[in-house]
């Protein structure tokens, strides 16, 4: 039987994600687009309310450490979203564009670094867009040499897990992690307590169902993470109410995101036309990583 590595060595240390079900090496090489048009008919309603933020693939920021062979010229998906929703997609590549290491090279995802970047360009933009009035929260990064991602319990180091890297070996899994004291890191380091001010929510036969307390003294991991909403009402100016969809490279900065005004929705999950129309939401965030444009 043929093994499918789903991790792809590339040259100075870099790993990249191959056989995935979305196809970003195709997508990039080949010109290979799985965007159906119909689905951005969703977002025609609430233009007015709402943004996207695309991030980058790792395969086509980092394409100079891809093994030889890759053409990596292509964004067929994201040209797409970008003429038909036009300044409501921000593009993650042109915040990060000149910066070499805002990438693990270990990791599918976006390291602290970028992801804060990101944030910066995000608040300004609602800011500019819809007037909120949200405040930004200044950090300061840094970074430090680490021997291995996947031994810091982090959840990090993806692409040296044995369920992606199958039958190859590595011989090296240095990286660079970027932390901050600034920035409270709650993906697999928050735990529930009695009467948490994140709740943890379920969107069941067009009702809310709040099960934060079925979780008590557990941590907020993948698993909680796909499962639930997360919810947290905050005394804080802007007064508005805000649905976030989101994807993996928002977890560095949750935290960020859950205290950006009074009342903070995010969700693990590409736009969903019925939540948006239940919650009634101010304004509408989504974040996608780039080879998600579907």
């Amino acid at each position: 039987m043929e093994i499918l590595n789903k991790t792809l060595i590339g040259k100075n240390g870099y790993l990249f994600l191959q056989n995935d079900s979305n196809k970003e090496l195709n997508i990039h090489n080949d010109n290979l687009c799985l965007v159906d048009v119909r689905n951005l008919d969703n977002y025609t309603p609430i233009l007015n309310r709402f943004l996207m933020v695309v991030f980058p693939d790792k395969s086509f920021f980092c394409k100079e450490h891809l093994p030889d062979g890759y053409n990596m010229e292509f964004r067929p998906g994201f040209n797409i979203y970008k003429q038909k929703l036009g300044d409501r997609v921000l593009d993650g590549l042109g915040i990060v564009n000149g910066h070499n290491d805002v990438f693990y090279k270990t990791d599918t995802h976006m390291n602290l670094k970028g992801a804060y970047m990101i944030y910066v360009r995000f608040i300004n933009e609602i800011n500019r867009l819809f007037h909120m009035g949200v405040n930004l929260k200044r950090a300061t990064i840094n970074s430090i040499k680490v021997e291995s991602l996947i031994d810091l319990g982090n959840g990090l180091g993806d692409l040296t897990w044995s369920q992606n890297l199958g039958d190859q070996t590595l011989f090296e899994i240095t990286d660079t992690l970027f932390i901050s004291e600034d920035i409270k890191p709650i993906y697999i380091k928050y735990e529930f307590a009695k009467n948490d001010p994140i709740r943890l929510l379920l969107f069941k036969q067009d009702r809310m169902i709040d099960n934060t307390e079925n979780h008590l003294g557990e941590k907020l991991d993948w698993i909680i993470i796909s499962k639930y909403i997360l919810y947290k009402c905050n005394v804080r100016e802007p007064k508005s109410k805000v649905l976030i969809f989101y994807d993996s490279f928002l977890l560095s900065t949750l935290s960020l995101y859950l205290d950006m005004t009074s009342e903070v929705y995010m969700i693990k999950s590409m736009f969903n036309k019925n939540l948006v129309d239940y919650l009634k939401p101010d304004y509408v965030f989504e974040f996608r990583v780039e080879r998600f444009l579907i």
